[in-house]
């Protein structure tokens, strides 16, 4: 289970993040308008802070060779394109999972909501499931024997 290559499941949390349906003014940055990598990677990084046993970004796990990366119009996450809206979902306390999100930025983003139109929407769920990431097929790397 800590590899994060079986499925789970068990109460947690719901975060939808979808970009803006208004259009930027002439003078206006549209990036501004628009869901960024780095947006999602505070989000589940908050989770892993507040006690989070397995997080997911639209369907793809998050394990510690998961790769977040703006591709320009899509964010790449384990070597998948990923279209808005971007889906986190996490297993844990509901309680704590909720008090780290708003600790580590939930307010930045619902400032972007109120002043460009960004969508943010957390859900308290009794179930979650999380799929099983991806096993990684090792051509270099050996266990260490003990005593070595």
């Amino acid at each position: 289970m800590n590899a994060g290559v079986i499925a789970v499941s068990g109460p947690g949390v719901r975060i939808t993040l979808d970009d803006s349906k208004r259009a930027a003014k002439e003078q206006e940055d549209p990036m501004l308008f628009l869901i960024h990598e780095q947006y999602i990677r505070e989000i589940y990084n908050a989770l892993w802070n507040g006690g989070a046993e397995a997080v997911a970004v639209n369907g793809q796990r998050v394990t510690t060779n998961t790769e977040v990366f703006c591709g320009g119009s899509y964010i790449q996450i384990n070597g998948t394109r990923q279209m808005p809206p971007y889906v986190i979902e996490a297993i844990g306390d509901t309680n704590n999972l909720s008090a780290a999100l708003n600790f580590y930025g939930w307010f930045k983003l619902g400032d972007l909501q109120q002043q460009n139109g960004i969508t943010r929407k957390l859900e308290i769920k009794e179930k979650v499931m999380i799929p099983a990431g991806k096993l990684r097929n090792y051509h270099y790397a050996e266990p260490v024997k003990e005593g070595t």
